[in-house]
């Protein structure tokens, strides 16, 4: 079920709707204490751009979980949010949980997409987790080191395939790792001390020249 892209309508949609050349941002409201900052497709033949915040089928669960479902009509929901990722990043990590009818035919998917070419940049489902369950719940880790410093969306999709519309999928604890900064050496240390204090000996030795 791996290496399936977003479906076309909605990537299509999102390209759309998101504004060009917009202030970049960083992730931001990871932990779902709300919605600010995060979008919502979805989608019965056609779709709609929709404020997660109001709309039935994304609700804030227990635990700080953002819950996704579908319905009769609407089949295939993605939760979304465009930001830059820090030029430091090493790796994205989230808590997931899913319940499906038949995870032969349902799918659910984390990933990262170019919100301007479309291009899939990667699944954010570790290989080992088993999508042959009907219910699972973890926390996925993925190295995204290669993509530090990009502009990014985040998608976290849930889609039917068996027709029957009462699946649902939960992520919560969306955080990114950073690298840490570098901690200077001594001896680069002792240069700079040097070189302050020979700044601050030519500062004094030119005040005493022009006073004489």
């Amino acid at each position: 079920m791996r290496a399936r892209a977003v479906s076309g309508l909605i990537a299509i949609c999102l390209m759309l709707c998101l504004p060009q050349g917009a202030l970049a941002l960083p992730l931001q409201n990871g932990d779902f204490s709300s919605f600010a900052g995060w979008d919502g497709v979805i989608y019965d033949g056609s779709d709609m751009v929709v404020d997660p915040a109001t709309d039935p089928l994304f609700n804030l669960a227990a635990g700080g979980l953002a819950e996704l479902s579908n319905d009769p009509t609407y089949y295939e929901v993605a939760l979304y949010q465009v930001f830059d990722l820090p030029s430091n990043v090493t790796s994205l990590s989230f808590d997931f949980a899913w319940s499906l009818t038949d995870p032969s035919s349902d799918f659910v998917q984390a990933a990262l997409i170019d919100p301007i070419t479309d291009a899939f940049l990667a699944d954010l489902f570790p290989a080992t987790v088993d999508f042959s369950l009907a219910t699972n719940s973890g926390t996925a880790t993925t190295d995204i080191s290669a993509f530090a410093g990009q502009n990014v969306l985040l998608e976290f999709l849930l889609q039917d395939g068996d027709f029957n519309e009462i699946d649902t999928f939960s992520i919560g604890n969306v955080e990114l790792q950073l690298a840490a900064a570098p901690v200077p050496e001594p001896d680069t240390l002792l240069l700079f001390g040097m070189g302050l204090l020979a700044l601050a000996f030519g500062f004094r030795s030119d005040r005493r020249f022009r006073a004489c």
